[in-house]
């Protein structure tokens, strides 16, 4: 595998670097495509003595190191209920090379495990930034975004970020990989990655994910450790999620890259008869969440009520068209709600432990009221 990466550290400097750029310059350029760190180390490229460069790639090292204390401290409370997920399982690969990161995932396995992690990540002074919950086939999702603040309690440049999710990884506002299940738990490790990896690829902060050459690293790397057995099961985890739209715009991105060796069953899974062209008016609701429901049931008209109801639900005016009543309704028929966490009380689970928040971001409010005990 160190021969792989090192294989692709020549690639990525070769195809950054046609236009013989200064050294600042291929540093910056290694920075936006987050490779600075995995390649500063390599002599040959002259970049280390920088001391702007070597002082970025220290606050990066610091980082890498905050989150693994900070996700050790979190799973050692929750006895296997929580897990990590994406970025810091791929960098394993890496080998001795490091993989930058800027934030860590985590998946909680239950709703205790999750409201522990979000009231252990407050206690340490962390914010959130934003939450939702979506109940779907019988389970309940939820992702919430934490930020360690500055002195003016804003995020910051060398600051951490943890992402909590509960049962699974986000899709697009209306689906979810559920990473919890029977099915999904008895895939190989290397099949779980990359179905999460695809997963991701059609959803970033509800807009289709920006390729970057540590994307590529990712990629190559985890289909090189794929299997031929393990393929057919990778197969049927893309089918039974309805994500060969996140393969099509894989496909588009390796496609536009040059002189990359792809793996062979990379090029198989994107030469498939399912994987699409995505138009370029690319919707994750068109794209991935209506075939994604429609495979679980729901009718074209349930689809753009559930819909519709996400968008008023999001609106100034959501008052008029629900009562709190009618908005538990509709969250049990799996229209997404914004939450946050709640600062008292010790609940152990999802509707207790959170509050339920509706309007646009810059004014929601809580609309799921309780009397506690």
């Amino acid at each position: 595998m160190s021969e792989l990466v090192d294989g692709l550290v020549h690639w990525s400097i070769a195809t950054i670097t046609s236009d013989q750029p200064d050294q600042a310059e291929l540093a910056e350029r290694l920075r936006v495509n987050k490779l600075l760190l995995t390649i500063i180390s390599d002599d040959a490229y002259a970049i280390e003595s920088d001391p702007l460069v070597r002082q970025a790639c220290d606050r990066d090292e610091g980082r890498i190191a905050a989150l693994k204390k900070i996700a050790s401290e979190l799973m050692a409370c929750q006895e296997g209920d929580l897990r990590i997920i994406k970025g810091s399982r791929y960098a394993l690969r890496y080998g001795s090379r490091l993989r930058y990161q800027a934030d860590l995932d985590m998946l909680a396995c239950t709703e205790a495990a999750f409201i522990a992690a979000g009231r252990a990540l407050r206690q340490r002074g962390f914010v959130q930034r934003s939450g939702h919950a979506l109940f779907l086939a019988g389970r309940a999702f939820a992702s919430a975004i934490f930020y360690e603040p500055d002195e003016n309690g804003l995020p910051w440049v060398g600051g951490l970020f943890v992402e909590l999710h509960l049962h699974g990884f986000p899709i697009s506002p209306l689906s979810y990989l559920d990473m919890t299940n029977n099915e999904f738990d008895a895939l190989p490790p290397v099949v779980q990655d990359i179905t999460t990896l695809l997963a991701e690829f059609a959803y970033r902060d509800g807009r289709t994910k920006k390729f970057l050459l540590r994307d590529v690293f990712d990629t190559v790397l985890l289909f090189s450790e794929l299997s031929r057995n393990d393929f057919g099961l990778l197969l049927s985890a893309v089918e039974s999620n309805q994500l060969w739209s996140c393969v099509g715009l894989l496909k588009i991105f390796i496609e536009g890259l040059t002189d990359l060796n792809v793996p062979p069953l990379l090029t198989e899974l994107m030469q498939h008869v399912n994987a699409p062209v995505p138009a370029e008016e690319y919707s994750l609701f068109e794209n991935q969440a209506w075939p994604f429901l429609a495979a679980r049931g729901l009718t074209r008209e349930g689809y753009e009520r559930l819909h519709e109801s996400y968008s008023r639900l999001t609106d100034a005016s959501w008052r008029k068209h629900f009562s709190e009543f009618e908005i538990g309704i509709e969250y049990a028929r799996g229209v997404p709600i914004a939450i946050n966490f709640r600062d008292d009380g010790d609940y152990h689970d999802l509707l207790s432990g959170c509050n339920f928040l509706a309007g646009p971001k810059s004014e929601r409010q809580i609309i799921n009221k309780r009397i506690d005990a």
